[in-house]
């Protein structure tokens, strides 16, 4: 039935589709996929309420599958254990709710809580209880039989898929680097006395395109990082701009125009905040981020101190745009992990130290700053910065009208955990900004099976030619990169399999990643930086990775 629905949501019968997940979720209340469609299918057919149930339960499969692998590193974390026979209850697979208990006490008889809680579980027990309590299934609350069956083609359709599997000789990169003055390397601080990538090492850093002096050529900010620990800021590892001299040629012009961070640099992003007519920087870091106030004679000055941005924790991405409506651009600091030995920490896989995997650490609450215009910005907190929980491990960010109704949509990547999208919901009736989660519905928070993956570098362009704006998300080794086509306005399906990327992508860990039409016939084309956290070649998976061309 699963397989069913997918094709019949692949031609577009809907209804049928719903239709054919229903019908693999009455059978199977633990199918992921299922659960997960349903959610978006029924919230899309005006059916939220029932949407929402079949989506909350995907979302605790998906919590259960994460605890799973947690307990599969480490099979005396009780605490994983515990966790996961609460998700189990709610869940109603009370059998396994009640098992996990037991197992938690084999370990650690001390635990008295959750003895208790054995004995309350067991009393729900009985010989005929099947492995999932039916009264818990959503699919037994929804009318099957007012959804049709698919209709099949008469002969076999043939399937054309959305990309071309030509290869185009007219597309021939040339590496002009040197040639144009543009002298740079993003220093990670690696210690090659030390066994694994430190924590801090994988990221790299951002880049920014920017007319910064207005003569109309696009200049360049790399961020740097700084040797580690950071200290104090790095008069040798120094972020870089290179200005544009519209010859073909750069110069580094990062002393005379005051830039020249020395903090562990990540992401970077650029946008007008004063309204000048001049752009501006923003800088992501591991610590302290920083403002660069452009004063529009070709030099910078700090302005983090002035704007009132205190935050210190580890910002990846970092967006700089008008989210409330009132013009003034706001800043989005998209934060990844936290922990008191997050820097230090390794992993022991496969018989060697390597770097940990993101689930052992916490996850760090992103910030969002809003600009009045008049002073320092003022962070959203308390009830108006609901939707900034819980905190989910971000990497990426792009901020668009998905609604298309004038206001600024956010969506963000985060790793292992769901991906966020941000609805923007301000106007002059709400009293500033607000914005509401939505990604579950929309069909952004996980891969078309319901698994959250390691999401990490973010592009966006309308692929399909609709109009409406998709993305694309790279992932983690063996899991593919995702494709989410925007379909109706504010519904996106993952379509990784159906458009060829999924199978170049899945034994690769894609890293940056960028739309552009290479070869001028219209359609955007993709670029994909690949390459793993760390060397793991002594399990036969590679380090170093191709880039690749789509």
């Amino acid at each position: 039935w699963t397989v069913r629905g997918l094709w019949a949501q692949s031609v577009g019968q809907k209804p049928a589709a719903i239709r054919c997940f229903a019908e693999a979720a009455l059978r199977d209340p633990n199918q992921r996929i299922a659960q997960y469609q349903l959610g978006q299918l029924l919230s899309e057919a005006n059916q939220r309420k029932d949407g929402e149930k079949f989506a909350e339960r995907a979302v605790r499969l998906q919590r259960l599958a994460a605890l799973m692998s947690e307990v599969s590193l480490n099979s005396t974390n009780t605490e994983a254990m515990r966790e996961a026979s609460d998700v189990l209850e709610q869940l109603g697979r009370y059998w396994e709710a009640f098992g996990w208990c037991g197992l938690i006490l084999t370990i650690d008889p001390s635990q008295q809580a959750t003895r208790t809680r054995m004995q309350a579980l067991h009393q729900r027990l009985h010989p005929e209880l099947p492995l999932t309590d039916p009264k818990l299934n959503p699919a037994h609350e929804l009318n099957v039989s007012t959804f049709p069956l698919p209709t099949w083609p008469k002969s076999n359709p043939s399937l054309k898929p959305i990309v071309s599997e030509e290869v185009s000789q007219s597309i021939r990169f040339v590496d002009r680097t040197a040639e144009m003055g543009i002298d740079f390397t993003y220093f990670n601080s690696d210690d090659p006395s030390t066994e694994g990538t430190r924590m801090y090492e994988f990221a790299g850093g951002g880049v920014g395109v920017l007319d910064y002096d207005r003569d109309g050529y696009p200049d360049l900010y790399l961020t740097q990082g700084c040797p580690w620990p950071p200290t104090q800021e790095s008069a040798t590892h120094q972020d870089k701009l290179f200005r544009n001299l519209g010859d073909g040629r750069f110069v580094d012009v990062t002393t005379q125009s005051g830039l020249g961070d020395g903090w562990f640099s990540q992401g970077v992003a650029v946008g007008d905040y004063d309204s000048d007519g001049y752009p501006d920087l923003y800088i992501a870091n591991i610590g302290k981020n920083r403002l660069y106030r452009n004063r529009g004679d070709g030099t910078f000055e700090d302005a983090t101190l002035e704007a009132n941005l205190t935050g210190t924790e580890w910002t990846t991405s970092c967006l700089l745009a008008d989210l409330d409506g009132d013009n003034n651009p706001d800043l989005y600091d998209v934060n990844y992990l936290k922990g008191d030995d997050l820097f230090d920490r390794l992993c022991l896989i496969g018989g060697k130290l390597r770097t940990c995997v993101p689930g052992v650490f916490d996850s760090e609450r992103d910030r969002l700053h809003v600009n009045s215009g008049q002073g320092p910005f003022r962070e959203i907190t308390g009830e108006q910065a609901t939707f900034l929980e819980p905190a989910r491990a971000g990497l990426g960010i792009v901020a668009a009208d998905i609604q298309r109704i004038g206001r600024l949509d956010l969506f963000v990547a985060n790793d292992v955990v769901a991906n966020a999208f941000l609805i923007n919901e301000s106007s002059p009736q709400s009293g500033g900004l607000a914005m509401r989660e939505n990604a579950l519905l929309s069909g952004l928070a996980f891969d078309r099976d319901g698994r959250a993956q390691a999401c990490m570098g973010v592009a966006a362009d309308d692929v399909d030619g609709n109009g409406l704006l998709d993305f694309f998300v790279t992932n983690y080794y063996e899991e593919s990169d995702a494709l989410y086509l925007q379909k109706t306005p504010g519904i996106f399906e993952e379509s990784a399999r159906t458009t060829g990327l999924y199978q170049d992508s899945y034994r690769l860990l894609g890293f940056g990643t960028q739309f552009l039409d290479a070869d001028l016939d219209g359609w955007v084309d993709l670029v994909v930086a690949n390459g793993h956290l760390d060397d793991f070649t002594y399990m036969n998976i590679p380090h170093r990775m191709p880039p690749q061309l789509f």
